[in-house]
């Protein structure tokens, strides 16, 4: 009789699911991303995951927090959390502290036991302390920044700090870093453009695919795969030998253009400083007018390895 995970087995191979069945990941925070986050890496059937929140299910938590039911209002997040996951996999260690992180009870947590560690806290202490301790462990870190206001999911990305516009907590948090000498952090933001006066309000499936991209992003990156075909974002002033371009505006939804679509050879020199006239390759001049918005494009340059 096939297990719970045969179906996750036939996609990754024995070796995948073997990577995954070993990884430790610690979540802190479990409202409505984490909770999301948790339960996606315990469908995933890793060894063991650490859940760390303080906080209970309240009747306002129904619109997007996973575990928010009228039958468990008023119950801890993180053992309503852990007994869901127990009920998936009864092989999983779960972990629990019903606990704020902050600086008193930053000690409770040795970070080095954890292959990943993913942030979906609400302050802006808490993130920045964990993400200097993560940092001065060597453990990767993924931190989820605000998401109140927010609407449309599809606008939703992983990147480098450096890289966010529309967020005011991934400013501060930037800011803060930066003092501490801390430059490249891997974050989720949204580049969905809010009203000036924020509501402080949320719906259900902005949360939740937030919650499912972190998961995703830690199992690709525990497997290795993210490798195969690494993205980096860089301003307009580049020197670079590239085979596959894909062009994203700053203020529009996402364009890819695929390998088989792009008009150019593999190894194409670009050459370019900020200035669209000054692209050297007639083909890419004409993909960045067509696609140009008033100021700003974002290159996102993708390497496929060979």
């Amino acid at each position: 009789m096939p297990d719970a995970f045969s179906r996750m087995e036939m996609l990754l191979g024995d070796a995948g699911a073997d990577k995954l069945s070993r990884a430790r990941i610690a979540v802190f925070g479990l409202c409505g991303t984490g909770s999301f986050t948790a339960e996606a890496l315990a469908r995933c059937g890793v060894a063991s995951l650490t859940l760390v929140d303080n906080g209970t299910v309240s009747v306002t938590d129904i619109n997007r927090q996973l575990y928010a039911l009228r039958s468990t209002v008023g119950r801890s997040n993180v053992q309503i959390a852990k007994m869901r996951i127990r009920d998936i996999d009864e092989g999983i260690l779960v972990h629990t502290y019903e606990t704020f992180y902050n600086a008193e009870t930053a000690g409770m947590f040795d970070l080095k036991n954890y292959d990943y560690i993913i942030d979906t806290m609400n302050t802006v202490e808490s993130k920045v302390l964990l993400i200097e301790n993560a940092k001065a462990c060597g453990v990767p870190v993924i931190s989820c920044m605000d998401l109140e206001d927010k609407l449309n999911p599809s606008r939703l990305e992983i990147m480098d700090i450096s890289r966010s516009k529309m967020c005011p907590m991934a400013k501060r948090i930037r800011a803060e870093l930066r003092r501490k000498g801390i430059r490249r952090v891997k974050v989720l933001c949204s580049r969905e453009r809010t009203a000036d006066v924020q509501t402080h309000g949320s719906i259900s499936f902005v949360p939740g695919t937030a919650g499912m991209l972190l998961a995703g992003m830690v199992v690709r990156e525990l497997l290795g795969k993210s490798g195969s075909i690494s993205r980096m974002i860089w301003r307009l002033k580049l020197l670079s030998t590239v085979q596959c371009v894909s062009l994203i505006p700053a203020d529009a939804c996402s364009v890819i253009i695929s390998p088989e679509e792009m008009p150019i050879r593999a190894h194409v020199p670009i050459h370019a400083d900020g200035n669209m006239r000054s692209w050297k390759s007639p083909d890419l001049g004409n993909i960045c007018r067509y696609m140009r918005m008033k100021e700003a494009l974002i290159f996102s340059i993708q390497r496929i390895c060979a």
